[in-house]
């Protein structure tokens, strides 16, 4: 694949089954990705360098009998000994008889848990500096309870440092968030007559049209709107006094301009370049403007992005194979462990959970037909296709199971996980999933329910 006479992908390997054994990007580095020779499921997915000999990523997976994630653990990071613990970089998940995630185990910087005690969406001020004080890690456990309709009711996080619980409470008539409460801090949520939020605690004002899309919120003093044609957004604004901040969206091609004062300070063009899993390589070029008026970056940028199962950018190298960021996240999107190489002179990472761009203005992930919010697990409005989950809340997020399904339009989840569930065993899980009545059942036999029907 060529852009500008670069090349961004030299080579692309399949096996008979059509699933991707090799991809060579146009830095030199190559990721291979090996399947068990019967279930055909994932189980390796590496990176390494020019040479072959550095190693980037090396992601191991384990499954349960119905074809669950039960461990992941990246061989490329170190396992590190920090405040008398052994934190090793491999994330644990359990799941109830629905499927559901109700226990997930990982690391995380230390820091990131007490940020997810308050609902507050800016966790820039948890980026480190390459490496930096990356070693101040610690475990944290997880657990999540849901009610029939797959609201989350309470997220418990357990760690050395930071440990909270939040507690959810939902209007059983509407599926609607009424209030959040993590220790003695309450947050009130509203929605309008079509089920959109319409307020929360770092946005008082958040403005839909008659098509249901989020066209205008205000932060402080600070108010962005947002331009959509056929359903999609294609130019967002946001004006902070005497500046503004501008970005269009042309398919793959974004230019960003920043004004102060009506005059044009700073151009940056990106061209995304992309294959069918999702984004492989980001080219950032500043066409207006110089480095000491865009935060001294560098003029012309190319990111190689290498991401998990779930699509969602874990590493990304420049064209010299320079680490650019790292990024790893607690299961339902929240950032665990997040560090930038300041050396790149990089604007922030903004595609991050599952491929999706996260808004600084208002830390929500935009999904094309609704806006995510990854601290609270769960969307903005309602399902556009509600009436295809009959049974379940228009508000959750992925069967509320994040490990195994995304959902890239906003309108209903997918299994991007290189086939580890077959089409045939999604949609009966699916179908199970959505009848109330087995649902009810399920909960009421627990464990004894037959799962290998489904499969």
């Amino acid at each position: 694949m060529k852009l500008n006479s670069g090349v961004y992908i030299s080579d692309l390997h399949y096996d008979a089954k059509g699933q991707r054994m090799a991809i060579w990007y146009g830095n030199g580095t190559k990721t291979g990705y090996t399947y068990d020779p019967l279930t055909f499921r994932l189980r390796r997915l590496l990176t390494t360098g020019t040479s072959g000999t550095v190693i980037y990523q090396d992601l191991h997976y384990w499954y349960d009998a119905s074809g669950n994630i039960t461990e992941i653990q990246d061989d490329a990071q170190q396992t590190l000994y920090f405040n008398n613990s052994v934190v090793a970089p491999t994330q644990e998940f359990t799941y109830d008889a629905l499927y559901r995630l109700i226990e997930a185990k990982g690391r995380e910087l230390i820091g990131t848990a007490s940020f997810g005690t308050e609902d507050n969406w800016n966790d820039s001020a948890w980026q480190t500096t390459h490496k930096g004080n990356g070693n101040a890690v610690q475990n944290y456990t997880q657990q999540y309870s849901y009610d029939e309709a797959g609201n989350i009711l309470q997220v418990q996080h357990i760690a050395s440092t930071g440990s909270y619980t939040r507690t959810y409470d939902i209007d059983t008539s509407s599926n609607r968030l009424l209030h959040t409460q993590a220790g003695a801090n309450t947050y009130n949520y509203r929605y309008n007559a079509g089920g959109n939020m319409i307020e929360m605690p770092h946005l008082p004002e958040m403005n839909w049209n008659a098509v249901h899309e989020l066209y205008q919120i205000t932060r402080g003093t600070d108010s962005t709107n947002y331009q959509y044609s056929g359903g999609q957004r294609i130019r967002k604004y946001t004006d902070k006094g005497s500046i503004r901040e501008e970005r269009i969206y042309l398919g793959s091609f974004e230019i960003y301009r920043r004004f102060e004062s009506s005059s044009l300070i700073v151009e940056r063009q990106t061209v995304h370049v992309s294959d069918d899993t999702g984004r492989i390589a980001m080219l950032e070029k500043r066409t207006v403007g110089n480095a000491g008026d865009d935060n001294n970056t560098a003029a012309t940028l190319v990111r190689y992005i290498y991401s998990n199962h779930l699509q969602s950018a874990a590493l990304e190298l420049d064209d010299t194979v320079a680490i650019i960021s790292y990024e790893e996240y607690h299961p339902y999107g929240t950032t665990s462990y997040q560090a930038m190489n300041t050396a790149i002179h990089a604007v922030a990472k903004r595609y991050r959970y599952t491929g999706k761009e996260r808004d600084e203005e208002s830390g929500l992930y935009y999904h094309g037909a609704r806006y995510y919010i990854p601290w609270l697990a769960r969307w903005t409005a309602v399902d556009p296709l509600e009436a295809e989950y009959a049974g379940l809340s228009p508000y959750h997020y992925s069967f509320n199971n994040p490990v195994m399904f995304n959902d890239p339009s906003g309108m209903g989840p997918e299994d991007e996980s290189n086939g580890i569930l077959s089409k045939e065993g999604q949609q009966k899980l699916l179908d199970w999933a959505v009848n109330t009545h087995t649902v009810k059942m399920a909960k009421e036999r627990g464990n004894r329910i037959i799962i290998d029907q489904f499969f």
